[in-house]
């Protein structure tokens, strides 16, 4: 039943057949790319390290009229991720794709039961539905062999307290792209995601916490832990060179961590037993 549905509704067929029903005289010669939240940070350096890679790149943002300082050579589309109008239109306008790289988003800190419910909706909006939304509206239009890398974050492997929603969605997006993998394989297709520690950006990181919380002390352990590790976190250029290697590698992992610290910590937590790495990394926030 399933697959007559699939092939009823043949959704994801055009990630082989747009490439090869487009004649070779309309054909971009240079791979196009869409990277999200491409303003700054992270997604910046992703859209710069894609230019000089030789891709024509095209970058979102929420207000691309209010960028001061765009990079060159980087064409900029309007994208909302919270708005299902805003991101057809973005992928009707960016048109077919070799690559897609989900990077827009946002951080969120806070004991969750104190964090404000419109708060943790909006989290999930633009961290989760937004991007499966957005990867679902461009693969039709995809040319084959296109790849779809996502930005995720190692919280979403080993988390941080008091970013419960972030990191359970970052975990989820890796195992949404590990799905993807395989749907996409057969048509010619793949998905990776980068996963970094702490990267020096200017993310947006809300943080709700009473004074009076019983929670409050720790949180502020926990923020010392974090301020800590940002003195000794990866630069963006760092994620960016995994997001390249991830794109242009012939065989490309399904996932791939990100800056050194972040490496040794996953080494860490994979090969310590489950019971002692938590032992230690409590006593190291504090908590």
């Amino acid at each position: 039943m399933w697959t007559a549905r699939w092939r009823r509704s043949n959704a994801c067929a055009p990630i082989c057949r747009a490439h090869r029903d487009t004649p070779q005289a309309t054909r971009t010669v240079m791979p196009r790319a869409l990277v999200t939240g491409a303003a700054r940070g992270i997604g910046r350096a992703v859209a710069e390290a894609l230019r000089d890679a030789g891709y024509e790149v095209i970058g979102t943002s929420r207000d691309p009229a209010g960028i001061t300082d765009p990079p060159s050579g980087v064409r900029f589309l309007p994208l909302d991720l919270a708005n299902g109008d805003s991101i057809a239109a973005c992928a009707d306008q960016a048109g077919q794709l070799d690559l897609l790289v989900n990077n827009a988003g946002f951080s969120q800190a806070g004991p969750l039961c104190e964090t404000p419910w419109p708060e943790i909706e909006d989290l999930i909006t633009t961290n989760w539905t937004g991007v499966i939304r957005l990867t679902r509206a461009v693969m039709p239009g995809m040319a084959q062999g296109g790849r779809i890398i996502t930005v995720g974050s190692l919280a979403g492997r080993i988390p941080l307290p008091y970013v419960a929603v972030y990191a359970g969605l970052k975990g989820g997006l890796e195992s949404f792209t590990k799905a993807l993998r395989l749907e996409l394989a057969p048509l010619g297709g793949t998905a990776c995601i980068v996963e970094p520690g702490f990267v020096k950006t200017d993310i947006r990181q809300d943080l709700f916490v009473d004074p009076a919380s019983p929670h409050a002390e720790r949180v502020a352990r926990v923020r010392a832990f974090r301020a800590e590790s940002m003195a000794r976190a990866a630069g963006p250029e760092e994620v960016a060179a995994a997001v390249l290697k991830a794109a242009q590698s012939p065989n490309p992992k399904a996932v791939w961590v990100a800056g050194r610290g972040a490496r040794l910590f996953n080494v860490l937590s994979r090969v310590l037993p489950a019971g002692m790495f938590e032992r230690a990394y409590r006593r190291k926030l504090g908590i």
